[in-house]
């Protein structure tokens, strides 16, 4: 594992300590969910085209927490995102991996149906690599951006989630060797409720 998805790894498990040992401590039960999600995302800016990587797969782990009271849920996700794209005479690999950090709001509390709509921020690592005739370029940048999702899980039992969840990611900006990481993604759901 590379010093940047560890640094990202260490940071997820730091937040998920931290909301554990605080707990306890709180007079309202907590309530959460983890999820894995499972889908596709495509980017949007016509830069991605001229070297052929348009879409590709992602794959993430998705944390919220809140008290009864709380009107919304905290919300941090660690997402990875890759794709390989060929062309004549240019082989392109990227590689994407974020840590996602915002609210979330549950519509219809603890139902069987658990509709939602959320917002945040997210820093993204981004390395590619483009291989063109005798040689090749890597490019490596970080950026921050801002994303907006909407789903529905259908709760069985009150443990197993399972669903869609919709993603927009907006806002990024990375360096001049890399075209802008907005988004959509489309991913399938499931996990367990807390």
């Amino acid at each position: 594992m590379n010093s940047v998805k560890a640094k990202y790894v260490s940071i997820a498990l730091a937040a998920s300590f931290l909301v554990a040992w605080a707990a306890p401590a709180m007079a309202a039960p907590p309530s959460g969910n983890i999820n894995l999600l499972v889908g596709n995302r495509r980017m949007v800016d016509s830069g991605w085209k001229t070297n052929g990587t348009v879409e590709g797969y992602t794959l993430g782990i998705d944390f919220d927490f809140a008290k009864d009271d709380w009107p919304v849920a905290l919300n941090v996700g660690l997402l990875g995102f890759r794709d390989s794209a060929s062309k004549v005479t240019m082989n392109t690999n990227l590689n994407v991996t974020e840590v996602a950090v915002g609210a979330r709001m549950y519509f219809g509390g603890r139902d069987f149906v658990r509709p939602y709509a959320g917002a945040g921020l997210e820093i993204m690592d981004v390395s590619m690599n483009v291989e063109q005739g005798p040689g090749s370029t890597d490019s490596k940048d970080r950026t921050t951006g801002y994303y907006l999702n909407a789903g529905a899980v259908l709760n069985f039992f009150g443990v197993l989630n399972v669903g869609l969840d919709a993603r927009w990611i907006g806002g990024t900006k990375p360096g001049k060797d890399i075209s802008s990481l907005d988004s959509y993604q489309a991913s399938f759901v499931i996990g367990m409720s807390l």
